[in-house]
């Protein structure tokens, strides 16, 4: 019964009634929530968007519009208009930014500007001649507004952007340095990024500002080609592959992440959209364990980048995986492409199992004060794996500390242990003994 209903043929025009259903309730339950009203309005805007989408598709399903093709009429002249109008649109955007007023301040006028710019170009986008060329060079227009979003604040600024660069800065020039992956610290399990950029940095002879905008370069060019590439398999649309990647390039999170450029989510996510690209292509017997050699690379490449983007594409590959199986069993075709179940239980056991052998704890800014132990009378973790970084230890009755190498130590205080205030485990450097000199210690404030 479900297998006939899916294959419907007004499946599409249930599906989009179900939606608008869905989020008026959405947004009437959200509405009702005691919260931050801005963040209320915007996520009732977002969900706006979306039902006016599905009413637009309600009204244009019958019609023919979605085929391959211009949505719109080709003219010669209004296209030539529009190219010269973005082309003085964006480098006017480039010239308030020179001429800047304030030096470490975007003007207001660039934003105008870029804005601007970008609606020109997705209306010429529709009005573009139906050959492939020009897609390519829309394409290009595409990628150079993104960059111009992601690179602005590097070049504007000359400090490190990004979210705490100068930890980055620090963890990549100290593995050049000593020639190594640094231990105990909070990337030396996911040091992939960072030996992106060292290898750069080395190569090209570049610094680390430098050498990090290659991650943003990347971003832009991957994602927006395999976006588009994406799109186009599936809907048989340019004009709406091109549409897509003008939203990739433009969102908020996405240019945040841009932005972002030293930070590993970042490039983690150009891997995800390789991975999730090559799972969707259709594979014969001479290409399958090729392409399912390369995933597995990316999927490597991905753990040991960041676990929040580990997490992400466990999800997204269940959700695919799912959604497979179902068309398979509703309309008895079987799609032939690299992601099978194998490929995802050993992607799945992959992830937790190295979760699992890098699981370790983080202590900041920790006071532990007058506990009492035979062995270890402030810490005893000898089978832990932990770090500590600015944390107080003192007047315990026992030896001061009991570990082994796997806890780090750095810029710490051990004083005032019965057995001895010695350190063990790795040092990082930073530690002493002194008195903390708490605030009122007889009545148990250790301020």
């Amino acid at each position: 019964m479900i297998g006939s209903f899916l294959r419907r043929q007004e499946l599409d025009r249930d599906f989009a009634i179900l939606s608008i259903v869905l989020i008026l309730l959405l947004v009437a339950f959200v509405y009702l929530l005691e919260g931050n009203r801005k963040y209320i309005i915007a996520f009732i805007l977002a969900t706006f968007i979306l039902l006016l989408g599905s009413v637009v598709f309600l009204l244009t399903r019958k019609r023919d519009i979605y085929s391959k093709g211009s949505l719109m009429t080709y003219c010669r002249s209004v296209y030539e208009i529009l190219n010269i109008l973005y082309l003085i649109l964006f480098l006017s955007s480039l010239a308030t930014i020179i001429l800047r007023p304030n030096l470490y301040e975007r003007p207001s006028e660039f934003f105008i500007l870029i804005s601007c710019s970008v609606a020109v170009l997705s209306l010429n986008i529709f009005l573009s001649p139906p050959k492939e060329k020009y897609v390519y060079i829309n394409l290009a227009k595409v990628m150079i507004i993104g960059l111009t979003l992601r690179w602005v604040p590097q070049f504007t600024f000359p400090s490190l952007q990004g979210d705490d660069p100068w930890y980055h800065q620090k963890f990549t020039t100290e593995m050049l340095k000593q020639h190594h992956i640094l231990q105990g610290e909070q990337y030396s399990s996911f040091p992939i990024m960072h030996l992106f950029i060292a290898s750069i940095m080395r190569i090209a002879g570049m610094n680390f500002k430098e050498a990090m905008l290659s991650i943003s370069l990347l971003q832009v060019m991957m994602g927006t080609t395999l976006l588009f590439v994406l799109t186009d398999k599936f809907l048989k649309n340019s004009e709406v592959g091109l549409l897509t990647t003008v939203l990739f390039n433009c969102s908020d999170l996405s240019v945040g992440f841009g932005v972002l450029a030293a930070f590993p989510t970042t490039f983690a996510s150009i891997t995800v959209l390789m991975s999730i690209y090559l799972l969707f292509i259709r594979s014969d017997n001479k290409n399958h364990r090729a392409l399912i050699s390369i995933c597995l690379i990316l999927m490597a490449i991905l753990v040991l980048t960041h676990s929040l983007t580990s997490l992400s594409a466990v999800i997204l590959l269940i959700s695919f995986l799912g959604l497979k199986l179902i068309y398979e069993k509703v309309y008895y075709e079987r799609l032939k492409g690299p992601l099978t179940v194998h490929v995802f239980m050993f992607f799945l056991i992959f992830v937790f199992a190295y979760w699992i052998f890098n699981a370790y704890s983080i202590f900041e800014h920790c006071t532990v004060a007058e506990n009492s132990a035979p062995i270890g009378a402030s810490l005893d973790g000898v089978l832990t794996h932990h770090v500590f970084y600015c944390c107080i230890f003192a007047f315990g009755d026992g030896p001061a500390l009991s570990c082994g190498l796997t806890n780090s130590f750095q810029c710490c205080d051990v004083f005032g242990h019965s057995g001895g205030d010695d350190l063990c485990g790795t040092d990082l450097g930073g530690n002493f003994s002194l008195d903390p000199e708490f605030w009122d210690r007889p009545m148990g404030n250790y301020n």
